[in-house]
């Protein structure tokens, strides 16, 4: 391990590595600590341009003999730090268990130009792959990145179908609470008119709009009423015209219903008349002279 040599290309310095004195010595001791041939490690199996280590012994390496009352001491926590910047800035790898940690140092042997060129797209990489003069680290590497953005766009698809199927959801449910009816969010035939008009740019607004502009004008036609579905709903070729109908309102003016004796031309019906007992006619008539000695009473 303390003999032989390795590469620095000298655009280093264009990296941001460069701006850290300390962590750029950091990153040169692990470049002269990795394997440069693939080895076995307490059961561990090592490619050239990895290291089995620990924070610990990584903390005694980089500070040599140095104190730990130096003020420039280094601890394990820094050390760690670091270990974490360089694996966020795609400069190593890490894999970490409770007993140690192996580190990949990526393109070890690799100019940095070269190694931004590896990077720029998955078609690269696999032109890479394809390539039999690339060594077999060059190739684990380069599978390992292409995994890594295989994975990342797995993830990417699978929370946009996730979210796309909550929408479904609450789209079919607002429908049925709408109408009364009970159709299923997980239909394939639902599911993809759905997902078709919200590839085309409508939103969940857009769908409870079209619901409630029909809904106002279907639910309570006994022939129309079988449509407040979505085959129907949903149609590519309906599904806009819907949405800029507006609910339907009733232009019936309210009428309000006088009783007869209050209209202009009430006549009373002789047989409608009523004969008032002597005893109804006498509280009749007190009542009257109450009222008048009150109205009396309040003019004086």
């Amino acid at each position: 391990m303390n003999n032989g040599w390795i590469k620095v290309p000298r655009n280093l310095m264009n990296e941001k590595l460069w701006l850290n004195a300390e962590r750029l010595k950091f990153y040169l001791m692990l470049l002269m600590m990795v394997n440069h041939e693939a080895a076995d490690v307490y059961g561990e199996h090592l490619e050239p341009g990895q290291l089995l280590t620990s924070r610990d012994k990584l903390e005694e390496k980089y500070n040599c003999r140095n104190s730990r009352r130096n003020k420039n001491y280094v601890t394990a926590n820094t050390i760690y730090s670091w270990l974490r910047w360089l694996k966020d800035n795609n400069l190593i790898g890490l894999k970490a268990s409770n007993e140690y940690t192996v580190i990949t140092v990526f393109n070890w042997n690799l100019d940095l130009n070269e190694k931004a060129k590896l990077n720029t797209d998955s078609t690269s990489v696999q032109h890479q792959l394809n390539n039999g003069s690339t060594s077999v680290q060059h190739k684990q590497e380069l599978r390992d990145l292409e995994n890594l953005e295989n994975k990342e766009k797995d993830n990417v698809a699978r929370q946009s179908n996730d979210q796309l199927n909550g929408q479904v959801l609450e789209i079919i449910l607002y429908l049925n609470s709408q109408t009364g009816k009970h159709f299923k969010a997980k239909s394939k035939d639902t599911v993809k008119l759905v997902q078709a008009r919200i590839h085309e740019g409508y939103t969940l607004e857009d769908f409870k709009s079209v619901i409630d502009n029909k809904a106002s004008s279907w639910l309570n036609d006994s022939k129309m009423n079988k449509f407040l579905r979505p085959s129907t709903l949903f149609k590519a070729d309906k599904f806009e015209n819907y949405l800029n109908e507006g609910p339907v309102r009733s232009t019936k003016k309210s009428v309000e219903t006088l009783p007869g004796w209050a209209k202009d031309d009430y006549k009373p019906d002789d047989s409608a008349k009523q004969t008032l007992s002597a005893d109804e006619l006498s509280k009749l008539n007190q009542q009257l002279a109450e009222l008048e000695a009150r109205n009396a009473k309040k003019e004086g």
